[in-house]
């Protein structure tokens, strides 16, 4: 049931940027909060001149102990020695299974080299609202081959993205993020649950030393 929960928010979540971003040759999404309606179209920018700075991590795990997260495709995947990168990052999977995936990071680390860092350039650019934008794009259609599964700085910065004015992205942005949240607390739900569950059968059936005395 609280499978089937999270599953639904998920769903509610993508069909709200299915909305609330333009759809492709649409300069305009179908929904737009009551403020910023009539403010005229969204701006069509290339990736590139939004975000320059697209480059893979150089950053190499710990040998012994790290004091620093080293970030992979999908998360944290150890400790560094150094932080080589610091601030508001967006990093996208470049390579494998999971390449095209994207999640936000803010503070000092290391990232792996198959991982794409992200730095936004355009001050006119809400990072929050860029995160979801490609979230909503779906960067795995820009995988190609019959190979390893990859993804280029170069194939980002061609994509073609329409922008609105920075109030109506944090609004967006804050929308989603809501959605975000809710869905967290139900995966953290389900994993109370689990464990809750664990517990039980661990109290109901002995264990192989317990049956052996």
């Amino acid at each position: 049931e609280e499978d089937k929960k999270l599953e639904a928010l998920r769903a509610h979540k993508k069909g709200l940027m299915q909305k609330l971003f333009p759809v492709e040759g649409k300069t305009v999404p179908e929904w737009r909060f009551s403020e910023f309606r009539g403010s005229g179209e969204w701006k069509e920018k290339k990736f590139g001149d939004v975000c320059p700075s697209i480059a893979s991590g150089k950053s190499k795990k710990s040998i012994e102990n790290g004091i620093y997260p080293l970030l992979g495709s999908t998360g944290q995947i150890g400790l560094c020695d150094t932080a080589d990168y610091c601030g508001e990052l967006i990093l996208i999977a470049r390579v494998g299974a999971n390449a095209g995936q994207v999640y936000q990071f803010n503070g000092e680390c290391g990232v792996s080299d198959n991982t794409l860092i992200i730095a936004v350039g355009d001050t006119n650019i809400n990072q929050s609202f860029l995160l979801k934008w490609l979230e909503n794009y779906n960067i795995n259609k820009l995988i190609f081959g019959s190979g390893q599964p990859l993804v280029t700085s170069g194939q980002l910065k061609r994509i073609e993205i329409s922008v609105p004015e920075i109030d109506e992205q944090q609004k967006i942005s804050d929308c989603l993020s809501s959605a975000d949240d809710t869905i967290t607390e139900q995966v953290k739900k389900i994993e109370a649950l689990k464990t809750h569950k664990k517990g039980l059968i661990q109290g109901l059936f002995p264990s192989v030393e317990e049956v052996g005395e």
